[in-house]
Order: C-alpha cells, then structure tokens, then sequence
C-alpha cells in the first residue's frame, strides 16, 4: 500500500496503486464510492434508458460483453469512476474524472443520474462540486473539460453553474460543445456555495480511502480537512 499523503506525484502509477477499487469519498451528504464489478449490471441498466443514453454521445444501447472491456479497459487508465450514493447508501448515477494527465494537470469529467427520482436533485449538484474540489484541493488539477451534446441545454446550464466555459462550437462529427474550468473559475462561481457550506453545515472532513479489490478489502482511512 502505497502513501497515502494523496499528492499528485503519489498518484502516476497503474491502477492497482492508485488504490482504484476503494477509492470513498465522503463530504456534503453525498457518498462517491468507486465502481466495482457488482455495480456493472445497475450502470448498464441505467445506461441504457432512452433518457440516458439519448444524452450520450455514443447513444447506441450497451452489451455485457462491451461493458466488460469498458471496465476491464478504465481500470487500466488514469481514470476514477463512482457510484453516485446518499448516506443510507441507495445509488443514483455515475460520475467520473477521466484521462487525467498529472504532466498537463488536466482531467476530463461528466455524469448520468441513473435513478430518476435525482433528476435536478441538491445531491446531483453536490456529488459534482464534491468531486471538483476533491480534482482541484487534492490532485492539484489545475484545468477540467466536460463535452455537452449542442442540444442539450440544461446540461450546458449545469456546468456553467460550477464555472465551465465553452472553449469551441460543436463539430460536424460529434455535435458536442467542449467545456473547460479552471480552478480560479470554480472557485468565483461556487463562492457562495462554499460560505454557506462554512456557515451552516457541520464540521466535516472529506475521508479518502485506499485499498485494493480482493476478496477482502482493506481500507485505510486518509481524512484531510474542507474548509
């Protein structure tokens, strides 16, 4: 088990070191746990919904066999996916930060709510500014990039929410709008959000944990503070 003071040069290593399969995050009411094979057949089912998967770029309905190589493929990649969670641990979406690069500080991000009952739910919005700020305070990214399909609009509003900016207009071959945010960015937009959260909400700390998926996992508890 490697150390767990979470700098970004402690994170360059294949998946196993990254501790992938136990990566928790804790923090504002939302639980984002990393995904793991007894998650897959939820993630397709929600994945492939037609409000889902209509949203997509890739909008064609997803096979077990192709969600096998997806999951064998990111756990071979510098990418962290989780399980979107309440507290008393029913599940709603998936959300990620993928293609980190720790030489460019750069990472790719997005999400689907997956339980219908969160569509537009406070815990959406949170499980992003929590993985925002876990991507900016504690893997020292300094830029994130988010495509959008051109038509979808009320995902275009949710990330400027955080600070996204659009960097180009769509392309022929995808129909996507590219999205960046920086960290100076998310900071200004979410400034009263996190005041707020100063003033109101009860200490807290954002708990890492690192393990590796076997039979029995080990976790190891890494909290830092949130101011």
């Amino acid at each position: 088990m490697q150390s767990l003071s979470f700098q970004s040069k402690k994170l360059n290593g294949t998946q196993s070191e990254w501790g992938y399969a136990s990566l928790r995050i804790e923090a504002y009411g939302v639980v984002l746990r990393s995904i793991e094979k007894r998650d897959l057949s939820r993630v397709r089912t929600w994945r492939n919904q037609a409000r889902v998967r209509t949203m997509m770029r890739h909008q064609e309905p997803i096979s077990a066999a192709s969600q096998q190589r997806w999951y064998a493929h990111i756990r071979q990649q510098k990418a962290l996916y989780f399980i979107m969670e309440t507290p008393n641990r029913e599940s709603y979406g998936l959300i990620h930060l993928s293609c980190i690069n720790f030489q460019t500080n750069c990472a790719q991000a997005g999400l689907f709510v997956g339980n219908a009952r969160y569509n537009g739910s406070l815990l959406v919005w949170m499980a992003s500014y929590s993985l925002l700020r876990f991507a900016f305070d504690r893997l020292r990214l300094s830029r994130i990039e988010a495509q959008v399909l051109a038509d979808n609009l009320r995902a275009q509003r949710y990330n400027e929410s955080f600070g996204f900016r659009r960097i180009h207009k769509p392309s022929v071959s995808s129909g996507c709008l590219r999205y960046y945010l920086s960290a100076a960015a998310f900071s200004v937009a979410t400034r009263a959000t996190r005041a707020m959260l100063h003033r109101h909400a009860a200490p807290m700390r954002l708990k890492v944990q690192f393990g590796v998926e076997k039979n029995k996992k080990t976790r190891i508890p890494s909290p830092f503070p949130v101011p």
